[in-house]
This record gives C-alpha cells, sequence and structure tokens, in this order.
C-alpha cells in the first residue's frame, strides 16, 4: 500500500459529463468525487492476502475501541466497523452542506403549505388524523424541523439521490465521529506514510444535538426544569445513554429518561413526580395504529394525556414536535414535491434540485401516476418492472418493510405491491448506490464483502452538521439490519 495518498484531489472538471466522479460540476449538480474513496478500497483490496493478519488486527482493536465507548445498537449488539472510508475534500463537504440545506428549505416550505390549509392535510395524509390537533411548533424554534436527517444514495457516478426524510431520528448524531477516529487511527497504523492523522472528521459533529437542544430551549424562555428523554408505549431506548452522557458533559442540569406515560400536567407545566420538565428530546415511534411495527396503538390520549396538554399549551421545549414525528417522518412528504400548487412556490432551483436529485416517489394507491414522461398505473406496472422501484411503509423506520424489486423474489415484490390500508405505503424509483468493496472481520476471520454506500445529511435547527455515512452488504442499508456506520475523512 506504500504510495497510496487517497487524500489528495485532481483539479474538479466543470464539463457537465455524466461519467465523472467530480463534485458539483455544473450548477444545479450535486456530486461529490468518489475518486479517492474508489483508490482506498481498491487498494485495501489488493493487499488483503499479503496482509491479512494485520488488517484483523487493527478491526480486532477499532471495534474493542467502539466496545469501550458502549456504541451498540438498542444495547443489544456491538457496532462494528470495516476498512472503510468516504474520502473528501471541503468542496466535496459544501457540496452535501448545501444539499442539505436545499432538502431542509424544502421540508419547510411543504410543512408551511400543509399547515395553512386542513384540507390539505386530510388529503395527503389521511391516515395521519388523529395527530392533527397536536401540530405545534417547538417551543423556542421559529422552524418546524429540529432536528433532521436526509437520507441519500450515492450513485456510482456519485451524484445524490434524496430517498428518505428523518426529522426526528437521532441515529448517527452521538456516534458517526467516533467511527472516524477509530477507522483513522487503522488506516495510519497500516499506513503511516500517507498522513492519514492528518485528515479531519466529516461526520456530525458530535456536540451538535445537545448544543441544539440546549438552544432551543434558552430560546423559549421557560424556566429550566428535568430535561426528559422521553420514551413511549414502544419503549425503544436506542442512543438515549449517549445522550444522556453527552447533556452531562455539556451541563450540570439533570436529565432522565422518562416513560412519558408517567407525567402530569398542572399549573401550567409538565412533571415527573415533583420535578418540573422543560425541556423533552422524544424517542417516539407513531406511524399508523395497526402498524406490525413499532407504533402509538388505539387509546395513545388517555396515556399521553399531560404530554399532548403541554404540547398544546407550549408548556415544555419538545424536540421534536410532531410535525418531524409524523409528517416529516412520512415518505409520503416527498410526493408532495410534484404537487403543481406546491411546485408553484419553489425557485427554480430548488425544482431542479428535486427533478434531478430527490427520487420519484408515490403513494402506493391504485392510480394513474407520470413516470419518466409516460402515464402508468398502480400497482400493475411495479408488478411488470420490479427492477425500477422500492416499495416502502410510510411512517416506519430501521428499514421495516422496505422491498427492493431489484433484489425480491416474484412472490415478495407481488406482496408488496398490493396496497393494505393497515400500512400505508409509497412507491419509489430505485436509484443504484455505488459498491464499495470492503474488508471486515467476522468472528476472527478477515473477508472481503461487497457493500452498497449511502449517506445521511445531519441538520440541528436548520444548520447541516455533518454526514453519517453507512456501507452494508444489504442493498437496505440501515443498520439495524446488516449495515455499518462508515467513517467520513475531509483533507
Amino acid at each position: 500500500m506504500g504510495g497510496l495518498t487517497p487524500y489528495t484531489y485532481r483539479p474538479r472538471n466543470t464539463a457537465r459529463d455524466p461519467h465523472s466522479t467530480n463534485g458539483c460540476s455544473a450548477p444545479g449538480i450535486y456530486r461529490i468525487d468518489l475518486t479517492p474513496t474508489l483508490d482506498l478500497h481498491k487498494h485495501l483490496q489488493g493487499g488483503l492476502r499479503q496482509r491479512d493478519a494485520e488488517y484483523a488486527a487493527v478491526l480486532k482493536q477499532a471495534n474493542e475501541a467502539l466496545h469501550q465507548q458502549k456504541i451498540t445498537f438498542g444495547g443489544s449488539r456491538d457496532m462494528a466497523t470495516g476498512l472503510s472510508a468516504l474520502l473528501l475534500n471541503t468542496a466535496d463537504r459544501d457540496v452535501l452542506a448545501t444539499a442539505a440545506s436545499m432538502t431542509h428549505r424544502l421540508v419547510e416550505k411543504t410543512l408551511d403549505w400543509l399547515a395553512d390549509s386542513p384540507d390539505r392535510l386530510k388529503r395527503h395524509f389521511p391516515h395521519l388524523q388523529r395527530v392533527f390537533r397536536f401540530l405545534h411548533p417547538t417551543a423556542g424554534w421559529r422552524g418546524k424541523q429540529v432536528v433532521s436527517r436526509y437520507d441519500a444514495v450515492v450513485t456510482p457516478q456519485g451524484e445524490l439521490r434524496i430517498i428518505e426524510l428523518n426529522t426526528c431520528c437521532p441515529a448517527g448524531f452521538l456516534h458517526s465521529e467516533a467511527f472516524c477516529c477509530v477507522t483513522q487511527q487503522a488506516l495510519q497504523t497500516l499506513d503511516p506514510d500517507n498522513g492519514f492523522d492528518q485528515l479531519a472528521p466529516g461526520a456530525i459533529a458530535p456536540n451538535a444535538l445537545v448544543d441544539g437542544l440546549l438552544e432551543v430551549e434558552a430560546v423559549s424562555g421557560l424556566t429550566p426544569g428535568l430535561i426528559a428523554a422521553l420514551t413511549d408505549e414502544n419503549q425503544i431506548q436506542h442512543e438515549l445513554d449517549l445522550l444522556l452522557n453527552a447533556v452531562r458533559r455539556k451541563t450540570p442540569r439533570e436529565i432522565e429518561i422518562v416513560d412519558a406515560r408517567e407525567l402530569t400536567f398542572r399549573s401550567g407545566r409538565l412533571w415527573r413526580g415533583k420535578e418540573p420538565i422543560s425541556l423533552t428530546y422524544n424517542k417516539f415511534r407513531i406511524s399508523v395504529p395497526h402498524s406490525q411495527n413499532h407504533c402509538w396503538r388505539v387509546g395513545f390520549e388517555e396515556r399521553y394525556a399531560a404530554y399532548l396538554e403541554a404540547v398544546e399549551r407550549g408548556a415544555v421545549a419538545t424536540v421534536n414536535n410532531f410535525f418531524g414525528m409524523t409528517l416529516g417522518e412520512d415518505k409520503g412528504l416527498m410526493a408532495l414535491w410534484a404537487e403543481p400548487e406546491l411546485v408553484a412556490q419553489f425557485t427554480p432551483e430548488e425544482r431542479e434540485f428535486v427533478e434531478r436529485h430527490v427520487a420519484w416517489t408515490r403513494p402506493l394507491t391504485p392510480s394513474q401516476v407520470e413516470w419518466q414522461g409516460e402515464m402508468i398505473r398502480l400497482p400493475d406496472f411495479l408488478l411488470e418492472h420490479p427492477e425500477h422501484f422500492v416499495i416502502k411503509p410510510a411512517g416506519e423506520g430501521r428499514g421495516f418493510g422496505v422491498v427492493i424489486g431489484k433484489y425480491a423474489s416474484a412472490e415478495v415484490w407481488r406482496q408488496a405491491c398490493t396496497p393494505d390500508e393497515n400500512t400505508p405505503c409509497v412507491v419509489q424509483e430505485f436509484a443504484e448506490p455505488v459498491h464499495l468493496p470492503v474488508v471486515v472481520c467476522r468472528s476472527g476471520q478477515v473477508a472481503l464483502e461487497e457493500m452498497f454506500l449511502t449517506v445521511a445529511l445531519a441538520t440541528v435547527c436548520g444548520q447541516y452538521q455533518g454526514l453519517l455515512s453507512r456501507v452494508s452488504s444489504n442493498p437496505v442499508t440501515n443498520v439495524a439490519r446488516t449495515g455499518m456506520v462508515q467513517a467520513v475523512l475531509i483533507g
């Protein structure tokens, strides 16, 4: 591996070349340079037979470091890393930051447009009617999203395709930089002459989430009280231990994990026992009441009455709010970016971004829709052309129920294409991610696995905070399945 310099970049090509892997090569094109990343993985692959013992040793050390930092998936299993990094330069970073800002602006415009008309809300999101009365902004923040993460495929040409809007998922906000550090150390150990130690992490800034929460609370004007990491009937607590530790490093304020069913509302404030609560971070999964996955079941109004009253009265700074936890989490929101009435409010730059960099998305309902300039009938056309499409439950997370036609059996695809009123779905055009050969260590044995690359653009209070990058041998790259968090290094 001597002589490898993955952090050295070639001059950017300003031509509109669809085969170039250079970054934003023309106005309106959001593209990063994949050449250094591909070169790095090619060199690591080339050294596998000669250096497998060294690879195994550095991966063992890296994974032990993650274990010591208690970086796990839901406390149930350790999260491992591979010899893999997305290598960027500052121009690439700017491309990603601009794409995040553009997506955030589009979502805000869409949420404002929906909030302006109860009829629009009901027409486009009938399955979410039960939470409409709780759609209130977060006290202390002028927008409707507070914490957001926009998932994107990176194509073989380096272009971004936005595929999901996660406006309340915290995944990676608290641990993605740790993967940068351990991978960077592994690469530096393997090849000390290449200056890997001079690269900067490009992952999500580890203090961004906590700083944003505290800023929102400060602006709200609420008298500081307990900070509550709220759970619900699903009892999902992934990363909440990391959140508590991050808050305690930042402030002597008290923070606890609290079940939202145990709260009370009195004297105009939200309480946990005798402690008033001023700020909540909500680890909720609301979805639809008959979901086979995590959701709020029928009767949630009684179970969470105190919390919901505090939300309606603006008596607590709640992150994220119901705009983020329901509408902003629903994958059908991107389907609205084809609605003429809404599109008329977009700038030419925003319309071009949607056309080129947002995956075509429509509700999975029997209907005629336009696709690639022709009218097609759903779901019939999907059954005939599975290789072009993905089916996703609209309001679920962690890869639940996602079926990619290209990789599904005929029977699985047929079932996925059948609309189910209990699980509203969307159909999305499939964007093939770039593939990377990744060196991993499984049960002490080093192996090479072909993996797919996706990224997530993180924002807090509308500001870009870095990248969560993932690689996976499963085309559904969620770490809840077989995905790994990938290092992001900038030089």
